[in-house]
């Protein structure tokens, strides 16, 4: 049983546990090392919100029983800490995280790094998001097996497999490597089925997450300007099929939602003052919603939620759903709902049917304004389209100011592994570049209509003439009324205790990088700079495969060295400029506060 601490006594709810028999094994391993890898993405979204690793404690909490001891690092926060975590527990098993394509390089290299700490014989299993749709991406001699989907159950099997047998030969769901050292697919093909389920006995079956093996990082969680969040999964998966993202097909096309039951006790035992939802469709379920919000009300659990919806789920196209809806979502604004993320997508219907997004302008527009009329903060996620010239850009702008988007979120274009937008973007030949790195919504894979200078500048134009802090080219407050709404809030969040004036000035420098041009700019001449180095040296290796130009190799070796070596200097060079205009963009915060109402701090 888990008492809520805000609820009166005789009030206590159960929370449903992994399954009993379960916990009645035995270990078969000592120690147990997860490790969070450090953030692929150059910028964007992760520049605002750094959150705890929930999928990889749920990970974690599913194999407690079957190690003495279970330990997660967070190399986001610590850097290399887990060397030293290794060398107090060595470890039997390792698992690592591989969530984003972006991801992709920095996993290689801590693979390998972690390869050569822990020697030839323990198993390194990698799994994620990203990495379950492409594998092939870590296929290599460091690595021993490679999850497909959420890693709760393959994990498990991995571990009581290796624990008993030193063998995963039979383990469902994975790939591995065999004594020849090619990989075996253990795996079905993707089916993509349409099975959603509310009040799932698989979800509410799910073990609890160690939060407790990241309290050490803690210090270094947050959400926008609010410290030490915590973050909480209801749903996977999603009911929706747009065509840029792989979510539906890393779920298979399921959407499974658990009982409010367990949201409600879960909610009430954190001590944080603000919330994430990390699922990609909350509130779907309205009924469960409508259960969620009534049990947080009658119990007084006091605080604020961020979650992701779609404005369709608040704007259906019913006039007898939408009043439903609504009359839901302004109970759980009434229970703490304090921000929404969006899936805008685009205020252009070819745009959102081009991304097969099945909701219409009009429902993003009348979603935003019934949302603000019942004090519910907008985080609106827009795609950048690489076709756009100077004029979209503007409309773009001018949109965000009429509808007083709060948090305007502005990503490229990026046709992700896993989506049909890649594949047909690989049918059409249109991606410039197969390299993970490069896909981080930072970088367009795709040819831009805009020289790539001037499209960098109008993105950094978007964040600086949008949202609460948007400003006038002479540096005025352009939307005094948003600006004066945010100064309250935080006023309000810092006397409520959900934040300090150190984390609004550590969100602030955050921000200013975000908006500055310069750096990125800076950022795109260092990163072509690397992508030329590669390509010099792959293509001198192509030629080195084939006899007949050993000689031209051993002839254009030294002008490849050359080049590398003035790489090196350059990038060198390009590195410290970049260094220099991040700590100017930061020095810069003053032109984030509002004329007249600071913000705290």
């Amino acid at each position: 049983m888990v008492t809520p601490k805000s609820a009166a006594a005789g009030s206590a709810l159960s929370l449903p546990v992994i399954q009993t028999r379960e916990l009645n094994e035995k270990p078969c391993v000592d120690n147990i090392l997860l490790i969070v890898p450090q953030n692929g993405y150059y910028t964007g979204f992760q520049g605002l919100v750094q959150t705890e690793p929930l999928g990889i404690e749920y990970v974690a909490g599913a194999v407690s029983h079957l190690a003495k001891n279970v330990q997660i690092h967070d190399d986001r926060v610590r850097p290399g800490g887990w060397r030293d975590k290794a060398a107090k527990h060595p470890p039997d098993i390792v698992g690592i995280g591989c969530q984003y394509t972006a991801d992709v390089p920095v996993v290689k290299r801590l693979v390998r790094e972690v390869r050569e700490l822990v020697g030839p014989d323990v198993p390194i299993i990698i799994g994620g998001h990203h990495i379950g749709l492409r594998p092939s991406d870590v296929y290599a001699p460091e690595v021993t097996a490679i999850v497909r989907g959420p890693g709760e159950i393959p994990f498990q099997n991995i571990v009581r497999a290796w624990g008993t047998k030193r063998s995963l030969a039979g383990v469902r769901d994975i790939w591995y490597r065999d004594a020849d050292g090619g990989y075996v697919a253990n795996v079905d093909p993707i089916k993509i089925s349409p099975h959603f389920q509310y009040k799932s006995a698989r979800m509410d079956e799910r073990p609890a997450p160690r939060r407790d093996l990241v309290e050490e990082f803690r210090d270094d969680y947050f959400f926008l300007f609010y410290p030490k969040v915590y973050s909480i999964e209801t749903a996977r998966g999603c009911r929706f099929r747009c065509s840029f993202c792989s979510v539906w097909n890393h779920h298979q096309g399921e959407y499974l939602v658990e009982s409010p039951n367990r949201t409600v006790a879960e909610v009430a035992s954190l001590p944080s003052g603000y919330v994430n939802f990390v699922d990609d469709l909350a509130f779907s379920d309205i009924e469960g919603a409508d259960e969620l919000a009534s049990e947080l009300l009658r119990l007084g659990v006091k605080k604020r939620y961020w979650a992701q919806i779609r404005a369709d789920n608040v704007w259906p196209k019913s006039a007898e759903k939408r009043k439903r809806h609504q009359a839901v979502f302004e109970k759980l604004a009434e229970a703490g709902l304090d921000m929404v993320l969006m899936g805008l997508e685009s205020f252009d219907p070819a745009e959102l049917k081009r991304v097969n997004k099945g909701s219409t302008v009009e429902q993003n527009v009348r979603a935003i304004e019934f949302l603000r009329s019942i004090g519910v903060k907008i985080w609106g996620a827009q795609i950048v389209f690489p076709e756009w010239d100077v004029a979209d850009f503007d409309k773009t702008i001018e949109v965000n100011r009429r509808l007083g988007i709060e948090v305007p979120q502005f990503t490229i274009l990026t046709p992700l592994p896993g989506t049909p937008d890649y594949e047909r973007a690989l049918e059409q030949g249109t991606l410039l570049t197969l390299e993970p790195g490069m896909y981080d919504f930072f970088h367009s894979v795709f040819k831009t209509k805009l020289p790539l200078p001037r499209f960098y500048t109008e993105i950094s134009r978007l964040y600086k003439e949008t949202g609460t802090w948007a400003v006038n080219a002479d540096g005025s407050v352009a939307h005094e009324e948003l600006a004066t709404r945010a100064a309250r809030s935080i006023f309000r969040d810092i006397k409520e205790g959900r934040t300090v004036p150190a984390a609004v000035r550590a969100f602030k420098d955050r921000f200013e990088v975000l908006r500055n041009e310069q750096v990125h700019l800076a950022r795109l001449a260092q990163t072509a700079l690397n992508q030329v180095g590669a390509q010099a040296l792959d293509q001198l290796n192509e030629l080195g495969a084939v006899k007949e130009l050993a000689a031209l190799k051993e002839q254009v070796g030294g002008k490849v060295a050359e080049i590398a070596a003035l790489k090196e200097q350059v990038g060198g060079r390009v590195a410290e400029k970049v260094d220099e205009l991040t700590s100017r963009a930061r020095r810069a915060g003053k032109a984030l506060q509002p004329d007249k109402r600071p913000i705290p701090g």
